[in-house]
């Protein structure tokens, strides 16, 4: 059963943890100057392929397919499970549940979802799985991505294969088109120059190409003894004029000052169609 005393977890005083190195993965390079840290909570499983563990797998994929594309820093999946553990949490995962794991182990956006349904045909040995999930960040459990993917894979071989491997396959496919999706968001952050009560003006250049909608994390940089991106709020730009834009503040977390970087976090943008 999920304790109620898991919400207590929101009210902690130290709303920045400060996560080791063997809890972030470090396999790449840091490509942006501010990559949110990301956890993926094990999905909850509707589909009737029992016994497999999928929703954790499927949480473990996704992680891992989002770190490849460089823009943000993901939390270790056993980091994550233990503080769901320590929790007495499982999905599905409730709002507060998830902003509840998020100042547990230091991320700012988690990614939550379901499997909604995994189609196996024997005769053609083809497996279809869909997926339905949402990024949310951590301060106010403002949603950031939501999607509904599928995924295929099928039986290309002339020996049998086992039907988890193809499954697996499905799976891998779908959480790639997440990650594709994902990084249509532009990555590269946006400086303040100015701030008024409610509203900050950023410096977005032409890689940045921020909309009327987009919801961004504010960052400090400090920078000693290492830089550290430490989380300070969550921005909506209102407009854009181009190299500038201005943005809302919806929720903080300290005072704003010129200086500090804006990432965006969603929504994604229309991808090209592809040819073939």
């Amino acid at each position: 059963m999920q304790k109620a005393t898991a919400l207590a977890v929101l009210a902690v005083s130290a709303l920045f943890v400060v996560v080791g190195a063997t809890d972030i993965r470090a396999d790449e390079p840091d490509t942006h100057p501010v990559r949110p840290r990301l956890a993926v909570l094990e999905f909850h499983d509707y589909s009737h392929y029992r016994g497999h563990l999928l929703g954790r797998r499927a949480a473990e994929t996704l992680g891992l397919a989002l770190e490849d594309t460089g823009r943000w820093q993901l939390i270790n999946s056993a980091v994550v499970r233990r503080a769901c553990r320590d929790l007495d949490l499982a999905p599905p995962f409730a709002a507060g549940y998830q902003q509840a794991v998020a100042h547990r182990i230091g991320a700012e956006v988690v990614v939550t979802g379901r499997i909604e349904g995994l189609q196996i045909s024997p005769a053609a040995g083809k497996v279809t799985v869909k997926v339905v999930l949402e990024f949310v960040e951590r301060i106010g459990g403002q949603s950031l991505l939501s999607m509904e993917v599928s995924g295929s894979a099928q039986r290309d071989h002339p020996a049998p294969r086992p039907t988890d491997i193809i499954v697996e396959e499905a799976l891998a496919a779908a959480c790639a088109d997440v990650a594709t999706i994902a990084a249509t968001v532009p990555a590269a952050p946006a400086e303040v120059i100015a701030v008024d009560e409610k509203h900050v003006t950023l410096r977005s250049g032409a890689e940045t190409a921020l909309h009327t909608g987009d919801i961004m994390l504010l960052y400090r940089i400090k920078s000693s003894p290492e830089p550290v991106a430490e989380l300070l709020a969550v921005l909506m730009v209102k407009n854009t004029a181009a190299p500038t834009a201005r943005a809302a503040v919806v929720e903080t977390l300290g005072t704003i000052y010129t200086g500090d970087l804006a990432v965006c976090v969603g929504p994604a943008r229309q991808r090209e169609p592809t040819t073939r």
